[in-house]
Formats: structure tokens, sequence, C-alpha cells
């Protein structure tokens, strides 16, 4: 989710301040930071996942996985009381 999430907003540090507040927020909460930035030049640095961000992004993805296997019928049900 980060890796696509920061990926899709440039994965820059002057990103909008909810979605910076968020990877503080993530690296706070952890051992070890998962977000790491770089200041930069003319290009405006950068950040990228940490080993453990790599990791946690890896054991998320594997919750999703799960999680839509075992709220499949129930998704399917709630869609099909949508309106068309």
């Amino acid at each position: 989710v980060l890796e696509g999430f920061f990926q899709n907003l440039s994965w820059r540090p002057n990103l909008q301040p909810p979605a910076w507040a968020l990877v503080e927020a993530l690296n706070h909460a952890f051992q070890t930071p998962l977000v790491e930035a770089a200041k930069g030049g003319a290009g405006g640095g950068g950040a990228h996942l940490t080993p453990l961000g790599l990791e946690m992004l890896a054991a998320y993805r594997e919750i999703e996985i799960v999680a839509a296997e075992a709220g499949a019928a129930a998704l399917e049900k709630i869609g099909a009381a949508l309106k068309p």
C-alpha cells in the first residue's frame, strides 16, 4: 500500500501534509522507520521504503489477500444490493 501510495504521489517529502503525516506516524509506530526521506537538490529529494518497510508492505499484502478471500461472499452480497 505504501509503495503504490507514494509512487502515485511522486514519493517526495514535500507531499501534501496529511500524506507525510501518515508516513511520520508509521515511522514512529515501528521499532525502526519504514520510510527514509532524503533532502535533494534541484530534483527536490525523495524517499524510499526501508528493509523493514518492504517487509511490512509484504505482510500487509498477505493480509489483503486473506481478507479478500474471507470477505468475498459478503462483498458480493453488498454489491448485489447497490443500485445499478
